[in-house]
């Protein structure tokens, strides 16, 4: 496992720090606790550097960045483990850029809020699949993102402040895409797995219609047997998925800009959505047109 370093700072501060590691052919990861002033809680963001990251030969070398929801699940750790697992994503990250398959990218992995997390994570209220939530803040998450989390990553690394990916699962994607309706023009690689299309019983799906902007490059990925103990939904949330890649279509986004992987049997699982980042990586960041 790889050695993690651990910095107490509290972002919204940007207190200074000393964010040195040990050099890794497979990269490192730097955990720091993170203090929000959008939401007034604390939790842990992880940024993974890529292998050569830290050669001196790279000293002018700029990234782009991947930002994860969940952060808790993107990287293996100690927290994981026996917890229904992780994507692994640093692995599979290190193993692609190091094959030369994608170009080296950052990934910073934001820590979800916990027992809160439903609450940041939906923009609006859903009264059929989170009835008991009668206040959500979800409509915030962006303003934590680029006004508090970006701006950091940003001062500290050597990033492209204007390629920023957003990715995450369920919620996570769905709050990754009302982002990207929210902040028209910001997000330019979007990963969403098994995304919770249904939000506001359609609200989220209309605003998505609504937008004109959209990333240049979009990873779907999505299981036919999401809800193993619910055919009906497992098909509706596919279906989701489809209107969603013809609203895609509909507002004149490029056929090559955008993938859909439905994957047979998967379910709405860590272990299906690691099983898929190697291709949303592929197709987001690789070196070589991806074949469709």
């Amino acid at each position: 496992m790889q050695r993690l370093i651990l910095v107490a700072l509290v972002l919204s501060v940007l207190t200074p720090a000393c964010l040195a590691g040990p050099k890794s052919s497979t990269g490192r990861i730097e955990n720091f606790t993170f203090t929000s002033r959008t939401f007034h809680n604390t939790r842990y963001v992880h940024v993974w550097l890529p292998p050569g990251y830290d050669d001196p030969g790279n000293a002018a070398v700029r990234y782009p960045v991947l930002y994860m929801n969940d952060g808790q699940t993107t990287f293996h750790n100690l927290r994981t483990e026996g917890r229904g697992g992780d994507w692994g994503a640093d692995t599979t990250a290190s193993k692609l850029v190091l094959s030369g398959k994608i170009e080296p990218l950052i990934i910073v992995a934001i820590d979800n809020a916990g027992d809160n997390r439903d609450v940041e994570y939906l923009p609006t209220k859903d009264k059929f699949y989170h009835p008991d939530l009668t206040e959500v803040h979800g409509d915030l998450y962006p303003d934590m993102l680029f006004d508090e989390v970006l701006p950091f990553v940003n001062q500290h690394y050597r990033t492209r402040p204007d390629d920023i990916g957003l990715g995450g699962s369920s919620l996570g994607a769905a709050i990754s895409l009302y982002t990207v309706v929210a902040r028209p023009g910001r997000i330019s690689r979007l990963l969403l797995e098994s995304p919770s299309l249904y939000v506001g019983q359609g609200w989220l799906l209309d605003k998505a219609k609504a937008n004109q902007q959209w990333p240049s490059r979009i990873f779907i990925g999505i299981g036919t047997n999401e809800m193993p103990n619910d055919p009906e939904g497992s098909r509706e949330a596919v279906g989701d998925v489809d209107i969603f890649h013809k609203l895609l279509n509909s507002a004149g986004v490029p056929k090559d800009h955008v993938m859909i992987r439905v994957q047979p049997d998967a379910s709405h699982n860590v272990q299906a959505w690691a099983d898929r980042f190697g291709s949303a990586l592929k197709f987001l960041y690789g070196k070589e047109k991806t074949e469709h």
